[in-house]
This record gives C-alpha cells, sequence and structure tokens, in this order.
C-alpha cells in the first residue's frame, strides 16, 4: 500500500491533459491499484481518514487537509484533478468514474 503523500506527489508529476481518462487508466499511471486510488481519493474529498464520531479521524498532511470536491468542475482545485461520473448500463449497473486533468 502507497502512502497518501506518494499517491499525491505521483498525481502532481502527471502532464496535465485536456481528454478523460478511465479511473484505471489513472492507477495504471500512477503504478497503484484501483483499490488505492479508491482511497486515496476518498481522503482526498473527506480531508483525511477514520471517524470523527469514534476519535479516529486523522487530517490529511497539510496543503491537503481540506475537503477537496474532485466532482465540482467548475472549481479548480490542488490537484487539477476533475472526476465526473459515467453511467454504466450493464448488468449489474455500476458507475465508472473518468478523470481529467486541467492544466495549471
Amino acid at each position: 500500500m502507497v502512502s497518501f503523500l506518494q499517491t499525491a506527489k505521483a498525481v502532481h508529476a502527471l502532464e496535465p491533459s485536456t481528454h478523460w481518462i478511465h479511473e484505471a487508466t489513472l492507477a495504471e499511471r500512477l503504478r497503484i491499484s484501483t483499490d488505492d486510488l479508491e482511497g486515496w481519493t476518498k481522503c482526498v474529498r473527506e480531508g483525511g481518514s477514520g471517524a470523527v464520531s469514534n476519535n479516529t479521524f486523522k487530517a490529511n498532511p497539510e496543503p491537503y487537509n481540506v475537503k477537496i470536491d474532485l466532482l465540482d468542475l467548475s472549481a479548480d482545485n490542488t490537484f487539477n484533478l476533475h472526476y465526473q461520473v459515467n453511467r454504466c448500463y450493464t448488468t449489474p449497473k455500476t458507475d465508472g468514474f473518468t478523470v481529467l486533468f486541467r492544466p495549471a
């Protein structure tokens, strides 16, 4: 398993793009599993990991210790990383995510 900071550095090192790619492709480019990518994006969205209710919440290191809405396409964020949901009408129905890196 890779650390939050290792993945953050790898995301920052990616070349910006104006094309959407599937999240599995992003994981491949970062050389991490899709499960690790999903865990990392959850930490990005929530500003940390764990649960506040049972005092196990641990904030991400600065400057990533704030909630970042990767689905908000109208706002730039620290990573210049944006997600959108793509509906897949297969059985079972699943949502796929595609990712865009905007030039900084």
